[in-house]
């Protein structure tokens, strides 16, 4: 179900079109970009996101694209209260702030398979490593070596 069916009878009908059809979720932190048409509707789309989802604990809605030097977006709470999260990836858990650092959940796996090249004794630059996504899985790696 799309966060826009969840959405029924909570934004009136009218405007269901223009609600987010989906988040990204980062730990416990659900991430939503809230289209200005539906200024009025956003605290309300925040909670009910909590309400439907028990692993939610915050809300945020992006307000700027990915800017500055540490391309970072801005955000607003909808709802909870902390942008600090743990989020989980392939058995590791990074502890990140996601108002202050960049990280995006959709490249899991784009990170695994750039860590899964790495061979044992193999040592790899990681600029801007950030909150160390490929950092971490490649020091696991180069210990182990590639898998099968």
């Amino acid at each position: 179900m799309s966060l826009r069916d969840e959405l029924c009878g909570i934004v009136p009908d009218e405007m269901l079109d223009e609600a987010p059809s989906h988040y990204s979720l980062v730990g416990d932190v659900a991430i939503i970009s809230i289209p200005p048409t539906l200024e009025g509707q956003k605290k309300t789309i925040g909670e009910a996101i909590i309400s439907r989802h028990k692993n939610v604990k915050t809300v945020l809605n992006k307000i700027s694209k990915l800017e500055g030097e540490r391309r970072v977006a801005s955000f607003e709470v909808l709802a909870g209260g902390s942008t600090v999260t743990c989020h989980r990836e392939f058995g590791f858990t990074y502890s990140l702030d996601v108002a202050r650092v960049f990280f995006n959940p959709r490249l899991g796996r784009e990170r695994m398979r750039v860590t899964s090249k790495a061979r044992a004794g193999e040592r790899a630059i990681v600029p801007f490593a950030g909150v160390g996504p490929l950092r971490h899985p490649h020091r696991r790696r180069r210990r182990q070596g590639p898998g099968p």
